[in-house]
């Protein structure tokens, strides 16, 4: 399609008329000539924002994953979201639908409600992007938790489940991957939500701090944690958990899983270790404790070698690159 926003008839085919009200917060939702959307809740407002730019194939739905899992993060109900889609000129309207209705389905899932955004093809874009603003409303019993020395490190579910289906996307005529393998990345694209595992912490009472595992993998968001908490960290390389899936494919690629984007798994730091564990249990969420806080810096312990973390580049990125 050639530059430029959508008319208004193919903005209301495409995109508008795919969207549904469900939020009783929201006094003016998205619409044609509608320059602001507006809300009125009671509370403390979560706010976040992300772009999804490595993704082609269900980048709609994960842009909303993404957002609302860092307000689940910071013990948010999400209320609503924007969407800003920048298309290159090589897709068309069909792709525009796809993408909306994909993202409106997630939405849906977490009732979560699309008021607004922007969308128009460019040649400034390569391939798609999709930014997506998220808004929630803080739990009232929300206590901010500070990381004390001696606290567990638990990391839900597997690491880079996100950044392997992409990688299997991307380099698929390179994996020549079972149809077994396949049937269970796709199932990875499924996993990339942390809304579960946030809601049995928010729910059990336990006193926790909640960080979303997006760019920069595990060990990015170990070193995150800890640059905004002022604390050190220790995590053992042989307790982080990836699966069998991940290795081969992070392998035949030469990726480093640890460094690899991670949507779906959350760092959850608190005293009370087996309690969280539990909670996650009985959720059906699968949990690990991977380390601990300490003082100094953030380590990492690889049987007899010692590393310190640092934030790098995702994996990802780092690998289209070549």
């Amino acid at each position: 399609m050639a530059s430029g926003k959508l008319s208004g008839k193919n903005l209301r085919e495409n995109v508008l008329d795919l969207l549904s009200s469900r939020r009783g917060e929201v006094l003016v939702g998205a619409g044609v000539a509608s320059d602001c959307a507006s809300l009125c809740t009671e509370g403390t407002l979560v706010v976040h924002t992300d772009p999804i730019t490595g993704a082609t194939k269900e980048i709609g739905s994960l842009a909303v994953k993404v957002v609302l899992n860092d307000i689940a993060a910071g013990y948010g109900e999400p209320i609503a979201l924007l969407l800003t889609l920048l298309l290159p000129e090589t897709m068309s309207y069909e792709d525009v639908k796809h993408i909306m209705l994909d993202a409106e389905a997630e939405a849906t899932k977490w009732n979560a409600e699309i008021i607004g955004g922007h969308t128009e093809f460019t040649d400034a874009v390569t391939r798609p992007v999709v930014n997506a603003v998220g808004i929630g409303k803080r739990a009232t019993n929300y206590v901010a938790y500070k990381p004390q020395i001696g606290d567990g490190i638990i990391v839900t579910k597997k690491v880079a489940l996100e950044g392997t289906f992409i990688l299997a996307e991307q380099y698929a005529n390179r994996l020549n991957l079972l149809e077994d393998e396949l049937l269970e990345i796709k199932k990875y694209s499924e996993l990339t939500s942390v809304m579960a595992e946030a809601k049995a912490i928010r729910e059990s009472g336990i006193s926790a701090c909640m960080h979303d595992i997006t760019e920069g993998g595990v060990l990015g968001a170990v070193k995150e944690l800890c640059d905004i908490t002022g604390v050190g960290a220790t995590v053992y390389v042989d307790k982080i958990p990836v699966s069998e899936l991940t290795k081969k494919v992070t392998t035949a690629l030469k990726v480093n899983p640890l460094r690899l984007i991670s949507s779906g798994s959350m760092l959850i730091v608190t005293a009370n270790v087996t309690e969280a564990i539990k909670a996650l249990a009985e959720a059906n969420i699968d949990a690990t404790l991977i380390g601990e806080i300490t003082l100094g810096d953030a380590r990492l312990i690889n049987k007899e070698k010692i590393e310190i973390i640092n934030v790098e580049p995702d994996e990802l990125y780092r690998k289209i690159g070549d």
